[in-house]
Formats: C-alpha cells, structure tokens, sequence
C-alpha cells in the first residue's frame, strides 16, 4: 500500500542523510546487520554477560535499546563519540550507525531489537500510546538515558531477559512507556 511505500521511501532517504553526516567514517566501515527479528517476533532480547565488543559500526532497519553495564570504553551513535562507563542505556532508531569499544575482557551487554513497523501499528496511534511513538520518533538520532531512572530501566531490561510468553509483551511495552517518561539526551 501507499502508506508502507512511503514508510519504506522515508527509511531509505534516512539511512542515506545519516551516512552522509557521518563525514569522519569511511563509508565502506559501516555494516549492515542483519538482525535475528523475524515477521512473528515483537522484539528479540540478547543477554551477552561476557561480550567481547568486536562487532564493527553496523547499523540496521531495526530499533534498538542497549543495555552496557560493569565497564567502560568509547561509543559512537550516529556522529556522536563519547566515553561511557558502568550504566550505559542507549536506544537508536533504524538505520543510526552505532559501535561500543572498550579495552576489557567483562562485557556485559542486554540487547533488544525491534521492528520499526511498531511505528505503522495502530494501536501505537493510539492517545495512551503517544508517548512510546514520540519516543521512538525522538530516537532516530539516538538517545542516552541517565540518573536514578537508568537504574530502574536497567532492572526493567534484566527482568525482561528472566520471562517468557506473553508476559514478555507487556513487560515491553511498559519498559517503553517508562523510558518515554524518564529524562534523556539526544546524541
């Protein structure tokens, strides 16, 4: 239909503005991920306890929220660089270029990928639901979450990897309504 032609137009032109802003990355650098989200998931989640941060700047359709704890390094989202340490949550939108870099051996690193046709949902259109989609649109540059209510989303995210069924569902989408409340930073 028109709606998803356009959806898919805005994507490409997206991806294309991004890679052009940024100027100090070879092109050739970034990869395409390809994700494990299949057409029947709501999202995936990827506890990684001993990650080993080799995965190159990548970026993918997908939106996702990391979850970095109990290290330290340097992170690159979209053309922002900056150090980051012990509590990192960082969600990006689809097609934001994104790489974690540190020198430790522990890694602890949550991973949850979702389609960006959350966005063409209609419940999401919803009024109770206008936060999580203006979250997801303040998110096309990436965002950072900080303070006490990193905390919370951190606990949210790691009561999310100890679920299952439809549970799951719910658990997500209230960690999104959440983080649409809590103060961010764009990056």
């Amino acid at each position: 239909n028109d709606y998803t032609f356009l959806n898919a137009l805005c994507l490409i032109v997206e991806f294309s503005l991004c890679l052009q802003s940024l100027w100090f990355l070879n092109m050739n650098d970034i990869q395409q991920e390809i994700v494990p989200i299949t057409q029947d998931d709501l999202f995936v989640v990827k506890n990684h306890p001993n990650a080993k941060f080799d995965y190159p700047i990548h970026c993918h359709p997908e939106y996702e929220i990391n979850l970095v704890m109990k290290t330290s390094g340097t992170r690159v989202v979209g053309d922002y660089e900056e150090a980051f340490s012990d509590l990192d949550i960082v969600m990006t939108g689809p097609y934001v270029p994104h790489v974690w870099k540190s020198d430790l051996l522990t890694n602890h690193v949550i991973t949850i990928q979702f389609s960006s046709d959350l966005l063409s949902f209609q419940m999401i259109n919803k009024r109770l639901f206008m936060p999580i989609r203006q979250l997801l649109i303040d998110s096309t540059q990436g965002l950072q979450f900080y303070g006490t209510e990193a905390e919370r989303i951190r606990d949210e995210i790691m009561e999310l990897t100890r679920i299952q069924g439809f549970q799951t569902a719910t658990k997500f989408l209230t960690l999104l309504n959440f983080m649409a409340a809590t103060p961010r930073r764009n990056l």
